[in-house]
């Protein structure tokens, strides 16, 4: 027999709230702030709440007047960048709901998820995208509007959008509801056909405040996070929604090749990931001592690392450990918090256990690791670890 578990929640959520107003509200609260950022050449340049949620309603008046009603499905064809985050507000504010599909999709995979989701419009990344959707699109005749992000997708759309189309923009967000669909994310289809989970606005703004009212000292408009999961997968979307609402900056990262190099130019004060990226690093780090005659230096500073990070739990450390802290921190530790740009103090990490030493390794280090688990069909978490509450080796409280 299973035990069970139900909370309200730490927060009340009014049916006024939802993902578009939450940004309108900072838009009031904070217009000027950066709310993304995108590499361009060797920066990152930001790009202000009040602009971006000024781009969200000129393509959402796009899309209005492409005649689109409220409830419409738009395939989402991307890999994870700025335009993705505004093109997905942009459907929301439209009053339409998101389809995500990987980047990655095989033509198949993208035939099945247009046409199983009824998409009438789909919004593709690069031309090489518009393909694999063009080899299929005689067997999806629901979808008949195409637009490719870097073929001016934006402009093409903001072009389209008039005075009427605005007011109803504004009159669209207005009616925006709880029970209302925000987006379709498909499964893996490890049982059959990937399957297509509803989430409303409701599922969305409630898992959000819950997160910010839960880990107030990652979610506020002091943090900067590097985005490199990809944001067709509903925990990306989650962390999407809960940054724009507290007012974190995303930085996007422009593939996992490049990852270590951002780090360092985007300074995040924490990121989420999963733990085979945790392990890379460790791993890395590990290879590069043993190399350089320093594998036993290495080690005893992760033994020492783990005692330092288990002593924080039991609030007792030996003056051996203090010691020999102090120097590794220096030798060691310092290095591998540099590689995740300096400034970095929390990791989320889902989607597998990291494992109790990687994760005492980690906290020791300076980098806090908090697990959580969940679902697609639960928008993302069901119980996280908290920076207040963090027992390493669990997946934290609902």
């Amino acid at each position: 027999m299973l035990n069970s578990f139900t909370t309200p929640g730490s927060v009340p959520v009014p049916e006024t709230d939802n993902v578009v107003a939450a940004l309108l509200s900072r838009v009031q609260d904070a217009p000027s702030h950066a709310a993304l950022a995108q590499r361009q050449a060797d920066e990152y340049v930001p790009m202000g709440t009040a602009e971006f949620a000024s781009e969200v309603l000129e393509l959402a008046a796009g899309i209005v007047a492409l005649g689109l009603e409220s409830g419409t499905r738009i395939a989402l064809f991307s890999s994870t960048r700025w335009e993705f985050t505004l093109f997905d507000y942009a459907i929301w504010a439209s009053g339409c709901a998101a389809v995500t599909v990987y980047e990655t999709s095989s033509a198949e995979q993208v035939r099945w998820i247009v046409g199983n989701s009824e998409s009438q419009m789909i919004i593709c990344e690069t031309e090489a995208m518009r393909k694999v959707f063009d080899s299929v699109a005689d067997t999806v005749t629901d979808c008949t509007s195409v637009f490719v992000i870097e073929d001016e997708a934006s402009r093409r759309l903001k072009d389209l959008a008039t005075d009427k189309s605005r007011a109803e923009v504004g009159r669209r967000i207005e009616a925006i509801s709880h029970s209302d669909l925000a987006t379709l994310v498909y499964t893996s289809g490890t049982t059959g056909r990937p399957k297509g989970c509803i989430l409303t606005h409701g599922n969305f703004i409630w898992e959000t405040r819950q997160l910010i009212a839960m880990a107030p000292e990652v979610m506020n408009d002091s943090q900067r996070q590097l985005m490199f999961l990809p944001l067709a997968h509903v925990w990306a979307r989650l962390v999407e929604v809960a940054c724009v609402s507290s007012g974190v900056t995303i930085y996007y990262a422009t593939g996992i090749p490049q990852l270590t190099e951002e780090l360092a130019m985007a300074k995040p004060t924490w990121i989420f990931s999963v733990p085979r990226v945790f392990e890379k690093i460790y791993n890395a780090a590990k290879q590069s001592a043993d190399s350089d005659g320093k594998g036993a230096i290495f080690d005893r500073a992760v033994t020492v690392a783990v005692e330092y990070s288990k002593g924080l739990d039991t609030g007792h450390r030996t003056l051996w450990n203090r010691i020999q802290y102090q120097v590794f921190d220096r030798l060691v530790y310092a290095r591998l918090r540099t590689v995740f740009g300096g400034e970095l103090t929390y990791a989320f990490s889902g989607g597998a256990p990291l494992g109790v030493r990687l994760g005492h390794f980690f906290r020791g280090v300076g980098v806090t690791a908090l697990e959580g688990y969940g679902l697609t069909e639960s928008t993302a978490g069901t119980s996280q670890n908290t920076p207040e509450r963090v027992k390493i080796g669990s997946v934290g409280r609902p």
